[in-house]
């Protein structure tokens, strides 16, 4: 089924105020609109709103005490990522700091002697 502009609205208001949310300590309700988000969200590709809805799984999985899940949403948007050849921006792995400091950054520059 494919999307309406309605839908991509949605979506992205959903997923932002889900940010909102969670960093608000309100993790309940960020979860709840992230669920509504997910089924108004593109299969494919990459778009900024689905960017922000993996962070944000992976955000709450972590705080829940979830490490694997919080792993594996960002596993799932690296692979994301690849398969569409576009490239996360930094300040939504920042998001998840200490988690994308050192998985999604890229490896430091070897010192030259």
């Amino acid at each position: 089924m494919a999307s309406t502009a309605a839908d991509d609205f949605k979506a992205s208001f959903w997923v932002r105020r889900a940010r909102e949310y969670r960093r608000r300590g309100e993790l309940a309700q960020a979860q709840r609109l992230l669920e509504h988000a997910e089924s108004a969200l593109p299969a494919d590709g990459l778009f900024p709103e689905q960017v922000v809805w993996f962070v944000e799984q992976c955000a709450l999985a972590k705080l829940r005490g979830d490490a694997p899940a919080a792993e594996a949403f960002l596993d799932r948007l690296k692979q994301r990522a690849f398969t569409t050849g576009l490239v996360v921006p930094p300040w939504e792995l920042r998001q998840l700091s200490p988690v994308g400091e050192s998985v999604g950054a890229a490896e430091p520059a070897q010192a030259q002697e």
